[in-house]
């Protein structure tokens, strides 16, 4: 390659550089778009737009710079979800504000060549609010669900940080409720605590600006109510119990009609009664206790069946917390006493 050809070259790149480089130092206006929004950036103040404005957060404004400085911006406000005036931009006074101003202020435009020419909306009324903090007690809600005595909340007040210009009922009340999925796994009858249950703010000051609370969370301890159920049942079989001393002197005959003990409800918790039943964990039995004493008056009905008083019918096998809440517990009886065993000397030989 000749000297000549690669001088050429050379000239060629060089002026390229200096062309881009000239390009982007050139004078431009353009408009871009960005969302303003409004944060005082502590806790003692908030930030809002008068409700009269009807301003949303959208501005477009003019700014003018050279090129490479106006792009770099563009690209410094696209990555952003919003720009974010505070009092550091807007002051603590509510009224009028001018929005190229407290635009200018902002670190993106007071740290770039650019200059803001002009900003639409040109205003937008602000409105500033002292804020301070409200204990207010926490009531829980158990959703889905059936509570046995008392809910306690802990700790059983939070602090609603909320502006000065809005009173509070005294008897106003925060409520933390407790979502049914975290139920689920819970025992009945057994005391309970689930931690972190979220504190919800009222409904009429969700959107106030600067309403928040110190501490979102409370635990809450309850006891879920035992699930209980009825439910009848029938062919319960009879036992009896006869004393040892009896055994071989008296017969005991049951009537047709009192072989099982029917139409018992049962109530009690809804686990244990599913559980009750032939064949299942828990198999009940009528028990009749017969002391000789009634054996003896009973013989003496000749032949006459005896109904066996219901206090005298005991429900066996019944787990713990299962009652009856029904039941016929008459069961009639007959008792003879045996013929005596004839004795040698009355054998004939």
């Amino acid at each position: 390659m000749s000297e000549h050809v690669k001088t050429l070259i050379m000239v060629l790149g060089v002026t390229l550089l200096v062309w881009i480089f000239a390009e982007g130092e050139s004078l431009s206006t353009q408009s871009l778009q960005a969302v303003v929004r409004l944060d005082s950036g502590n806790t003692a103040i908030a930030l809002s737009v008068d409700p009269s404005d009807s301003w949303q957060g959208p501005v477009e404004f003019r700014v003018a710079g050279s090129i490479g400085e106006i792009e770099e911006l563009r690209r410094v406000i696209r990555g952003m979800d919003s720009l974010t005036l505070d009092t550091r931009q807007v002051g603590e006074v509510s009224g009028v504000i001018r929005l190229a101003e407290a635009l200018r202020r902002h670190p993106v435009f007071a740290q770039s060549g650019a200059t803001i020419t002009h900003v639409e909306p040109p205003t937008v009324s602000i409105v500033v609010d002292a804020l301070h903090l409200v204990d207010v007690p926490v009531v829980a809600e158990v959703s889905g669900g059936q509570v046995a005595g008392s809910v306690e909340v802990s700790p059983p007040t939070v602090r609603l940080r909320l502006p000065v210009r809005i009173s509070l009922d005294p008897d106003a009340r925060l409520i933390a409720r407790v979502p049914q999925s975290a139920l689920a796994d819970l025992r009945p009858g057994a005391r309970t605590t689930i931690p972190g249950v979220l504190v919800e703010i009222p409904s009429a000051l969700r959107n106030v600006p600067g309403v928040g609370l110190e501490t979102g969370v409370v635990d809450v301890s309850f006891t879920l109510q035992t699930r209980t159920s009825t439910q009848a049942f029938s062919s319960i079989p009879f036992y009896f119990s006869v004393p040892s001393l009896a055994f071989n002197t008296f017969d005991v005959e049951m009537a047709d009609g009192s072989l099982f003990l029917n139409q018992v409800t049962l109530t009690g918790p809804t686990d244990l009664i599913s559980q009750i039943g032939p064949s299942k964990r828990y198999q009940i039995t009528a028990e009749v206790a017969l002391s000789p004493g009634e054996m003896e008056t009973a013989t003496g009905t000749s032949e006459a069946w005896v109904e066996m008083p219901p206090r005298r019918v005991r429900i066996a096998g019944l787990p713990q917390g299962v009652v009856v809440e029904e039941a016929d517990l008459t069961v009639r009886v007959r008792v003879r006493r045996r013929p005596a065993e004839p004795t040698p000397e009355d054998t004939p030989g």
